[in-house]
């Protein structure tokens, strides 16, 4: 379980991940002659958000015999890509890259969502600090772990840099 039961090696994993968007996001910054824009990043959360529902869609979709089983793979890929706009929102927070987790506002968000990812997912349209928070608890109602989530992120992470280097 995640949240206030994480542990130290657990949260440094969320830190380091952290570190490692702050570095991509300088160097696409860098590399588009832009500066972050807040609501741009909440945009890309949201879209990337959609599509990891999409992927999940068959945990929900109850009209349709036709709808394909939840591809565990391509929905974690899709939490991740969810993680990186978080990150960097997260990271241009008054918190900033390496701070401490909050249980406080962990178990809040758990109580105000009442255990529903529809719930978790609209709660990033009106949040401006916590996402990291928002996402252990999207990702702990999906069924996965920081350590899925940190591995994941590695590979994607050096997928992002090729892109940036081919002109993505």
């Amino acid at each position: 379980m995640l949240g206030v039961n994480m542990t130290g090696m657990e949260w440094n994993k969320v830190i380091e991940m952290k570190k490692m968007q702050n570095v991509l996001d300088e160097a696409i910054l860098k590399e588009h002659q832009c500066e972050f824009d807040k609501n741009k990043c909440k945009l890309a959360l949201f879209d990337e958000l959609g599509e990891m529902n999409h992927e999940n869609k068959g945990s929900w979709c109850w009209w349709k015999y036709t709808q394909k089983p939840v591809d565990r793979e391509k929905l974690l890929e899709e939490l991740v890509d969810a993680w990186h706009f978080a990150m960097s929102l997260d990271n241009h927070t008054r918190k900033g890259i390496e701070r401490d987790f909050d249980p406080v506002m962990y178990e809040h968000f758990e109580h105000l969502a009442c255990n529903s990812l529809a719930d978790l997912m609209a709660m990033t349209v009106y949040m401006d600090f916590d996402y990291v928070e928002l996402m252990l608890l999207i990702t702990e109602k999906l069924g996965f772990t920081i350590d899925d989530i940190y591995e994941c992120y590695q590979k994607k992470n050096k997928v992002n840099f090729e892109r940036l280097k081919n002109g993505y």
